[in-house]
């Protein structure tokens, strides 16, 4: 007898969680909530959870086929649906055209929409967000939670003009959540918009109760600060971030800011020290991965402190090797071509300047 691989023991021993008669029970109190659209969504979800814990997945996805079809239908099960094409193994990774379909029957499409959205984003799937967002974009403009959740999968796959240009009328939206203030902020700044991102960052003050706004908007908060020479303040709003659980852009963007108010606040014999050490710190973060390779947001951050960093600390020709690093700009390509000898440097120039090129204009 052919022994069972590791995956089907497991399964197996999952399917063994549930008796029959719990199957059956679990079954049918899953078929209930799917047709009762009053239905608590949270028991809705629990449920689902349940038998998909206990390795009943095609059973589930079937029970989620069959009330699709039924026109009392609980909307939440259009997301489920999402969410079980978008995780199962044999996805094709396409946009799923059934889901347009669904959105010809009101709510349980529009819930499939938005899943599909927060699900897409998260996975960094640019073509697919892109394609629902095409597809939809109607109906989610004029939906205040599809307008926000539309925005920050824009910008969870970096493609920060799209995210801009999608909110730029955040202004006439009511109570917006924080996470989405937050994607907006970065899609404004990575579009170059500071001005507009400041007025973003005060909305998110003001409408906190008093509360402290985020860590990442400290962080934005202390760099504008320290671009515009108010050391004192800039570190003393520094020191409040608590940046555990950040992803390597924001960390990287962090200690890059901590590296220009370490030089800032360095005395005039201690700068130069100062600029070695932040930039050792920095260089550390893209031993992995090269800063050219990054994020084009993360790119530009990168030479403008690094930038700032060498001004500061009078170390001119490292304002020239941090334009280098990041070939952030394809300004850069003007004095290869004009200094003589500089020519054989543009080969690797644009290399640089085109791998893994995203956001900022898209």
């Amino acid at each position: 007898m052919r022994a069972l691989s590791n995956s089907a023991l497991v399964q197996e021993a999952a399917r063994k969680a549930l008796s029959a008669q719990e199957l059956e029970k679990t079954l049918a109190r899953f078929r209930e909530l799917c047709v009762d659209k009053g239905a608590d969504v949270t028991a809705l979800e629990q449920v689902a959870e349940t038998l998909r814990n206990a390795g009943f997945k095609n059973e589930l996805m079937n029970l989620l086929r069959e009330a699709l079809e039924l026109p009392n239908a609980n909307p939440h099960v259009g997301a489920l649906w999402v969410r079980r094409v978008v995780t199962s193994k044999i996805w094709d990774h396409r946009y799923p055209d059934y889901m347009d379909a669904l959105c010809k029957e009101g709510e349980v499409g529009r819930c499939a929409v938005l899943e599909f959205l927060e699900l897409a984003g998260a996975k960094r799937r640019v073509e697919l967000v892109r394609t629902a967002v095409s597809r939809h974009g109607k109906w989610l403009r004029g939906d205040n939670p599809g307008w926000a959740v539309a925005g920050r999968a824009l910008v969870q796959c970096r493609c920060y003009g799209s995210a801009a240009r999608w909110m730029a009328g955040w202004r006439d939206k009511p109570a917006i959540d924080p996470p989405t203030l937050q994607a907006l902020v970065l899609a404004l700044r990575a579009t170059g918009k500071k001005k507009e991102a400041g007025e973003v960052i005060q909305l998110a003050s003001s409408s906190s109760g008093g509360m402290e706004v985020s860590d990442v908007f400290k962080l934005w908060i202390a760099e504008d600060l320290a671009f515009g020479g108010d050391t004192e303040k800039a570190s003393a709003t520094f020191k409040l971030i608590n940046n555990s659980g950040w992803d390597d852009d924001l960390l990287a963007i962090y200690y890059m800011v901590r590296g220009v108010l370490r030089v800032q606040k360095a005395h005039d014999s201690g700068k130069h020290e100062a600029f070695t050490m932040g930039k050792e710190r920095i260089e550390e973060l893209f031993r992995r991965k090269p800063v050219y390779k990054r994020d084009v947001f993360v790119r530009r951050e990168y030479r403008r402190c690094l930038t700032r960093m060498a001004m500061d600390s009078g170390q001119w020709i490292e304002r020239v090797f941090a334009a280098w690093r990041s070939a952030e700009s394809p300004w850069f390509i003007a004095p290869l071509l004009l200094i003589p000898g500089l020519q054989l440097f543009l080969p690797c120039y644009l290399y640089r300047l085109c791998v893994r090129r995203r956001g900022i204009g898209k």
